[in-house]
């Protein structure tokens, strides 16, 4: 995976996260769940936080943001425990079993530029798997990190396999 434009001063977290509601099953509701647990715990301990929505890449993963040691650049301790206690092992299982899929406005930004470039892409083509099928990888890569920069110029992505 490929974190594109971190924040500056701030952890980003793509918050993909095993205390789970039905039969070990993650559902997005559980997911949800957990990232306002792990946002609450910021705030009790009076870190700030930033929810920048779905990551627009898979939609697998909330990013969240919060100050960092400016001196060392590392997370504050307290928010890595936060983040610990309340999400990493349900935001795993949910990126784990989840479907993939592009924000509406991305995809159709990849599927353009794709075409553009002399690939045919199917419209029922819906996640990062499915343009790397028709496509080569730095060609999709490519499209789609210019689709994010326009589209969601100040929103951390990433790009991975799924």
């Amino acid at each position: 995976m490929r974190l594109l434009r971190p924040a500056v001063g701030a952890v980003v977290l793509l918050l993909a996260v095993t205390s789970c509601g039905d039969g070990g099953k993650v559902t997005e509701a559980d997911y949800l769940n957990a990232v306002q647990a792990f946002t609450d715990c910021l705030s009790e301990h009076g870190i700030e936080a930033q929810n920048q929505g779905w990551d627009p890449v898979n939609r697998l993963a909330v990013s969240i943001s919060y100050a960092v040691d400016g001196e060392r650049g590392v997370p504050d301790p307290q928010g890595q425990k936060c983040e610990d206690e309340h999400l990493t092992d349900i935001g795993e299982a949910y990126a784990d079993q989840a479907t993939p899929a592009m924000a509406d406005d991305l995809r159709t930004y990849t599927r353009t530029c794709l075409t553009a470039k002399g690939h045919d892409i199917a419209a029922t083509v819906t996640n990062l798997g499915g343009f790397l099928e028709h496509a080569q990888e730095d060609v999709v890569n490519s499209c789609v990190t210019s689709g994010l920069a326009i589209l969601y110029p100040d929103v951390p992505a990433m790009i991975g396999s799924r």
